[in-house]
This record gives C-alpha cells, structure tokens and sequence, in this order.
C-alpha cells in the first residue's frame, strides 16, 4: 500500500513538473516578430519567383559590403560639405574683406563665386554616388529589417541605415538616421491612406485559392485576389505564413484600409489580412498603364526586441522634418 502511494505520489509530482514546464514555456512565448524584406517598384516577377529570397538578400549583402549600396557616407559628406560652406568664420572673412580698402566688392564676389563653384565640384562625387546606389537598388530591391513589439512598428531601411518607427498606442512616428545620428518625430495616426487606395481595396474583389507552398522552411498559402474599381484594376497575390503581425501598414508607415465601408461585392474565401505574407505580388492597371511591385519576406522568428530599439538612441540629435539640404544651382 506504501508503495502504491509512493507511486502515485511520484506521478502526481511528475504531473506538476510538466504543468509547471508547461506554463513556464508559455510565459517565455517570444512576445514579438522580426522578418527580413525584399521590395521591388516596376518588377518583373519572373526575375525574383517565389522562394528567391536568401539568392536575392544574398546579391543585396555582397553589393552593400563592396560599397555599391546605400547613402549614408554620401549623405554624411554632403552633411559635412555643407558645414563646411556655412561656418560663420569664413562667413565673417568673406564680409571682412570688402571692407579692406584696394580690394572692394568685386573681388569679395570673385572669391564667394570661386567658393560656390568649389562647393558643387565637391558635392558631385556624393550626388552621384547616391544616384548609381539608387539605380543598383531598383535592380536589386530595397532591404528592409522589420521587428514588431507589443503592436510597435520598426522597419529599418538596412542599405540606407534610415529607421521608421510607429507607436499607434502613443500616437508617434519617430524616423531615425543612424548614419547622421539625427531623428524628428511625427503622428501615427493621421490618416494616411489616398481615397484612390480605398477605392481600390474597398471595390468588388474576386479570391481564389492557390494552394500551398513552402518558403523559406515556413508554410504559406496562397491567395489571389482580383479587384474592380471604374477602369482600374489590381491583382494581388499573396504566400500568407503563420505568422500574424498588428494591423498592415505601408512603407511609409500609413494604415493600409481595410476597413471598408459598407459591404462591397466579394466572391470565393476571404483573404487573410492579418497574417504576414512571405511572398506578393501587386499588378495594378489603369488603362494603358500597369506596373507591378514584388515584396520577399524571410528569416522570420519570434523574438523578444529591446524596447529600446523602439525609442531615440541617445546622444541623437533632434532635426526638423523640412530641414532638407538644399543643393546649389548647376
């Protein structure tokens, strides 16, 4: 009898170790999301199929580490050039010296113009240097790393070390620039979608299922959606993963509307929108006119981010948003 309850006391023991095992996996549930992204404006989709991504994030790292990819050293010499032309004391020298008696206004003007045309051969080099990343970018697509944490949004433009982060619960925008160590803030919350985009994802749509396919070791499925809006039309298809994220926005950080109102014209399943797409597709025409843009998405895991990463690093400057550098004339 002893041992029958020593028996059932150990496997009443072994019980609670597995429930407590149990409860402390769940507690360490990671509670965000981060994805590696691959974006293409004007693309072919037969040039980047499904299931290219490492290939193409690949051909994007080795371009960026020969130095072909991204602006910030172009950025941060131009930054300095400007600098450079602005310092008070060459300012002051410059005005000094038309009050020399023999030298005069016009040489004060030979020299100031002699500076601007110094100040433009100085700024060709980087103007053209963020002009041939660009192009190389169109070819082989922007790399965005995005994290998600308890609803916050951090998307991260690796090539160009620029940062976007959205903050809906505290109505906050915040863009970084790690290169120049730089940031402004802006709302979340303002609307930010075109009556166009409405139109379109609000406008009698058609889905039909595609089946399944595996991306990057995740299983997706595919759904293609064909919508109708007065003379334009767009087709997206999508490899939806397991992986839910907070409510879709664009690039720039604007919600994208799916809060249609009414209830427009759909046939087949309905199409997963919370769901974080590994693959897609968009083909829009109007008309004539079409244009087709191509997302990859990989290297996606939960994860536990810093909410640091989510807040102006320290030592940061705050800039103004129209603090724009202005380029002299040619």
């Amino acid at each position: 009898m002893r041992t029958g309850f020593s028996q059932a006391g150990l496997a009443a023991a072994t019980a609670l170790a597995l429930l407590a095992l149990s409860a402390a996996r769940v507690s360490a549930e990671p509670a965000g999301l981060e994805y590696d992204e691959i974006t293409w404006v004007s693309a072919d989709p037969a040039s980047h199929l499904p299931g290219s991504f490492q290939g193409d994030l690949a051909a994007i790292k080795v371009a960026l580490l020969n130095g072909e990819l991204g602006s910030a050293d172009s950025r941060k010499r131009v930054a300095e050039i400007f600098k450079e032309a602005s310092d008070p004391a060459r300012r002051l020298e410059m005005s000094a010296l038309g009050r020399i008696p023999g030298v005069g206004v016009l040489a004060v003007l030979i020299a100031s113009n002699a500076q601007q045309v110094k100040l433009r051969s100085e700024l060709r080099g980087p103007v053209e240097a963020q002009v041939a990343a660009l192009r190389l970018e169109q070819q082989l697509g922007k790399w965005y790393h995005v994290t998600y944490l308890n609803g916050w949004t951090r998307r991260e433009d690796v090539s160009n070390q620029t940062v976007l982060i959205v903050k809906p619960d505290q109505d906050t925008r915040i863009y970084l620039d790690l290169a120049l160590q730089t940031y402004y803030t802006a709302t979340a919350n303002a609307p930010g979608s075109s009556a166009s985009s409405r139109a379109m994802l609000c406008s009698p749509s058609t889905t039909v299922n595609r089946g399944a396919q595996v991306l990057d070791g995740v299983p997706t499925d595919i759904f293609e959606t064909t919508f109708d809006a007065n003379g334009t039309s767009a087709v997206i298809t999508r490899y939806e993963s397991p992986f839910t994220e907070p409510p879709k926005r664009d690039a720039a950080g604007n919600l994208i509307p799916f809060d249609c109102p009414g209830a427009p014209t759909h046939t087949g399943p309905a199409m997963p929108i919370d769901r974080v797409a590994l693959y897609q597709t968009v083909f829009v025409r109007s008309g004539s006119n079409s244009v087709t843009t191509v997302n990859e998405d990989g290297n996606i895991k939960r994860t536990d981010p810093e909410p640091a990463l989510f807040e102006v690093p320290p030592g940061f400057a705050k800039k103004s948003p129209f603090d724009v550098i202005r380029h002299p004339g040619p």
